[in-house]
């Protein structure tokens, strides 16, 4: 029993720890909040949104067909499902959801957004580049709409045209996206081994803000290259400790730390997405051929069908195009770190 009194106190409680991260509990505010309370329809929306987040998409989607059969044009629970039925590979279906919000709401710039974002996170830029396009149309100076139309070009094989938008979305020195702008252009200049201008942007980003690990272990080597000393690098060492433990601490089932061949100092981590577990799968990195990779993937199940497979890696997008998948069905799904 939480110390709740109403649905508004449920819904920020259940947020405080959505924002921490401890979705379990977030989960159990808010499935006690809609026990209690089952009329509120905040409630409900946040219990559905949290599912998703939790790749719970089955019991998501019935919070959602739900609401809808006493609010038809919650716009809401209509984005929730459009977002369930990308994850399905539904996507004809899922644009028949958003297209009811986004007629709706022709002007607005956030709703694009979050169409494009949704596509994006499932693994189809080219879907989301039109959103982020659409986004621009409303607002050109979109900060997230140029960045998302710039690793989209990118995804996509366009480098020229994702420099273009990522310079664009670097404008905004206090905007939101600024630092991963910062990161991602970082890492185009070292694809195209610009080593030295990649680190330029690399260390424009302050240490307790640079969450990204590609990054960090691109600049030890950067730096070691250089001639720095471990003891000069101490500092970024520890930064990659303390995102290792989060990574362990937040994932303690689902991590498997990647066994380092002799004389690679390759540090990644690849985390599945969905719960129930299949056989693992062997990859092996085409840039370091000695080294074998097990990670445990998993099936994304909807109405007792099999209807995906997803995993994530903390490689960039080109370290992840090099890596062989196996017997993997789908090949694997490329999704961006968070």
């Amino acid at each position: 029993m939480y110390q709740a009194n109403n649905p508004q106190e449920y819904e920020d409680l259940g947020y405080q720890y959505w924002k921490r991260g401890n979705m379990e509990e977030a989960l159990g505010i808010f499935r006690e909040g809609v026990d209690r309370f089952p009329d509120s329809l905040n409630l409900g929306l946040c219990l559905g949104f949290c599912l998703i987040d939790m790749d719970e998409y089955v019991d998501a989607r019935k919070i959602f067909e739900d609401i809808l059969k006493h609010s038809p044009q919650n716009e809401d629970a209509l984005m929730g499902m459009g977002k369930i039925y990308i994850t399905m590979s539904k996507f004809e279906e899922a644009e028949q959801y958003f297209r009811i919000v986004l007629k709706a709401n022709s002007e607005s710039e956030s709703l694009f957004l979050e169409v494009a974002r949704s596509y994006y996170e499932a693994n189809c830029p080219e879907d989301a580049l039109g959103y982020y396009k659409g986004a621009l149309i409303i607002n050109p100076d979109s900060e997230e709409g140029n960045f998302g139309l710039g690793v989209c070009y990118h995804l996509l094989g366009r480098v020229d045209s994702a420099k273009h938008y990522i310079v664009k979305a670097l404008k905004y020195v206090e905007g939101n996206f600024y630092y991963e702008a910062l990161c991602y252009y970082g890492h185009l200049l070292y694809d195209e081994n610009r080593v030295e201008e990649a680190l330029k942007y690399f260390e424009q980003i302050p240490i307790e803000k640079l969450n990204d690990l590609t990054s960090l272990n691109r600049m030890v080597k950067i730096y070691k290259d250089k001639g720095k000393t471990e003891e000069e690098l101490s500092v970024i060492f520890a930064k990659i400790d303390s995102m290792e433990r989060i990574h362990s601490k937040q994932n303690p089932l689902y991590n498997i730390k990647v066994k380092e061949a002799e004389g690679s100092d390759r540090n990644a981590f690849y985390r599945c997405r969905q719960k129930e577990l299949i056989d693992s799968v062997e990859f092996t990195c085409g840039e370091c051929p000695n080294i074998k990779k097990r990670i445990q993937q998993r099936k994304i199940i909807m109405d007792g069908k099999e209807v995906g497979y997803w995993m994530s890696c903390d490689l960039s997008f080109d370290e992840f195009q090099k890596l062989s998948f196996g017997n993997c069905p789908e090949k694997g799904r490329y999704v961006d770190k968070k």
